[in-house]
């Protein structure tokens, strides 16, 4: 049989945040070992668990002075599950005495706290300093409060960051025309030979395009066409990687902006917006059962900060005079209409002095 492990006591039976406190003051270490087994130290006689784990050592101090070699110092974490507390030991020593300077570790409370507010628009790190009153030296590194956060999101609220994770909640969620009118479902346009949407990574070679929508927004589109405009947006700020979102919806004369469907892609290119279109008339004739017709189609006009910084330097009558004649060009009924315009408007401007240079 292995002998017994002559085990150090350094505390027992604390509150488990005390014995937080004093591990706080040892060195770095990494748990090598955590698992939960049947109490076999207390007296109590109706069985219970009590979980353990086993700290190596981490120091960077130990690891320069012994680069070859592994630190003997251990220690011992048990927590007894239904009392709520815990003991410490310790075995052998260290190789380097000296205590390294290192990040602070996140207590109980500054976790719930970054739980709770993990879904507010707040900067977690910078609230955690107000919120407990602390020095900076005396914050938790960044990467360690992203890691409890981004865990707890991740296995709790159903966020996912993994693309495989993505790719099959999208898939599991496509629509197929059993949902219900208030059921959400996901729809797209590229498939696999599988008829299973794909779902890209993000990048050039794999764009990422996903719609969102139900039977019952997509059906208050179903009303007389003279009576509501069909709209289209985009927003940038509705995720962490700034994906640009189409909000497609329409505009009725109550001035009310019903939403139909919602497309999220990861770049905004001719290609992508072709596709994006092309998926919601394919999922508008799958819902409605009729085709997808627009009559007119209009743009909203942004002028360029370029073109708005060599108007800037014009007198106030040629700047109306500009910006009329691009208007002219915008709304354009035809290409043959657009043409006249574009060779009156750079005749206009090549007879003016003032506008040659701007042309």
């Amino acid at each position: 049989m292995p002998n017994a492990i002559a085990w150090r006591t350094v505390c027992t039976e604390l509150k488990e945040n005390d014995v937080l406190i004093i591990i706080e003051c040892l060195k770095t270490f990494k748990i090598g070992k955590s698992q939960a087994i049947f109490c076999t130290l207390c007296a109590l006689p109706t069985p219970h668990l009590m979980c353990y784990k086993i700290l190596n050592c981490r120091c960077t101090l130990c690891k320069q002075t012994a680069p070859y070699a592994k630190c003997p110092r251990r220690a011992q974490k048990v927590v007894y599950l239904d009392r709520k507390v815990a003991s410490l030991f310790e075995l052998g020593e260290h190789v380097a005495r000296a205590i390294p300077p290192h990040s602070h570790n996140l207590t109980p409370a500054q976790k719930d706290f970054a739980k709770q507010i993990c879904m507010e628009a707040a900067r977690i790190h910078t609230a955690m300093l107000l919120h407990f009153g602390l020095r900076p030296s005396q914050l938790p590194a960044l990467q360690k409060v992203q890691n409890v956060v981004c865990y707890y999101r991740r296995t709790k609220l159903g966020g996912n960051d993994t693309t495989a994770a993505i790719v099959e909640a999208v898939q599991r969620l496509a629509f197929n025309g059993g949902e219900e009118e208030h059921d959400p479902f996901t729809f797209g346009w590229d498939v696999d030979r599988e008829g299973k949407l794909v779902v890209g990574n993000g990048s050039d070679e794999k764009s990422f395009l996903v719609g969102f929508s139900t039977k019952a927004l997509l059906h208050q589109a179903s009303r007389d066409p003279s009576t509501f405009i069909f709209h289209v947006d985009a927003t940038y700020k509705t995720n962490q990687v700034s994906y640009p979102v189409f909000v497609v919806g329409i505009t009725d004369i109550a001035r009310k902006v019903p939403l139909l469907a919602l497309l999220v892609t990861s770049q905004q290119q001719e290609c992508h917006y072709a596709k994006a279109f092309a998926a919601i008339r394919w999922i508008y004739s799958k819902v409605l059962g009729e085709q997808f017709r627009v009559a007119y189609v209009m743009g909203t006009l942004m002028l360029p900060p370029k073109v708005i910084d060599r108007l800037k330097g014009l007198a106030h009558e040629l700047l109306d005079s500009v910006i009329r004649n691009i208007y002219d060009l915008r709304y354009s009924k035809s290409a043959d209409s657009f043409t006249l315009a574009c060779t009156a408007t750079k005749q206009r401007w090549l007879a003016d002095p003032l506008l040659q240079s701007f042309h």
